[in-house]
């Protein structure tokens, strides 16, 4: 069954504090897991072992029998594979969409009995590249254009139910990821076309998502709220 309360039920907030999170071992994930324990919430972390984003039998057993009522799902599981468009092959594409985008659709949907009507948050980590693109991505462009769609539906269709959903698009972060996918040159070059002249933080994306799962949120969704440093604003244009 549903969990639903009626809009003049009271509320009791801190009855029900669960983060489920997909990546929590990645950085962003480690400090949005950080950020959420500090705020009082039990974390329900699976590793990629125990929940395998890019297998849906793998997501089919895990939430076989899962009922744990859910205040909080943020999905943080992600994959980039930098390449050549001339180099992409159907198998890395649908790894790439499942991980990023696909598997947070499904996820959703065995989460959908667990949400707390007038409570629930849902957030998909995204990027920049949501938006934008870049010679070698493809890939992970693709699956992030996607996952903002899918955000704005989820959103719409949540509603109802007062259910907020949004997606949180980090610029370059500094992270092992950026860089593994980005040289020393090429990072320099992005900290000075940034209009706050750094990389961002694992812990900005933590403090954002926090705010758009706590009841301080109450009238945003089916956003995707972009946290660069000012970058898409024009700081990638030649000076």
């Amino acid at each position: 069954m549903e969990k639903r309360l009626s809009l003049s039920t009271p509320i009791n907030y801190m009855e029900t504090k669960n983060l489920f999170i997909t990546g929590g071992n990645g950085e962003i994930g480690k400090a949005i897991i950080t950020t959420f324990q500090n705020e009082g919430f039990n974390i329900i972390a699976p590793t990629s072992r125990d929940l395998d984003c890019s297998s849906n039998d793998s997501l089919k057993d895990y939430f076989t029998d899962f009922s744990i009522d859910i205040s909080a799902f943020v999905h943080c599981a992600g994959i980039n594979d930098p390449k050549s468009f001339i180099d992409v092959k159907p198998e890395s594409l649908l790894r790439t969409l499942q991980i990023n985008t696909l598997s947070f659709i499904y996820i959703s949907q065995y989460l959908n009995n667990c949400f707390i009507d007038n409570i629930s948050r849902v957030i998909a980590i995204s990027s920049i590249y949501g938006s934008i693109s870049r010679s070698g991505r493809l890939e992970y462009a693709t699956a992030k254009h996607g996952l903002k769609g899918v955000v704005q539906t989820l959103a719409l269709e949540l509603a109802e139910r007062n259910i907020l959903v949004n997606s949180v698009s980090p610029g370059f972060i500094e992270t092992k990821l950026t860089y593994k996918n980005n040289s020393q040159t090429v990072i320099d070059k992005l900290i000075s076309d940034v209009p706050l002249k750094k990389l961002g933080k694992a812990e900005y994306i933590a403090d954002l998502v926090y705010f758009l799962c706590s009841q301080k949120n109450q009238f945003i969704t089916g956003q995707d709220m972009i946290i660069d440093g000012g970058y898409l604003s024009g700081g990638f244009q030649p000076k």
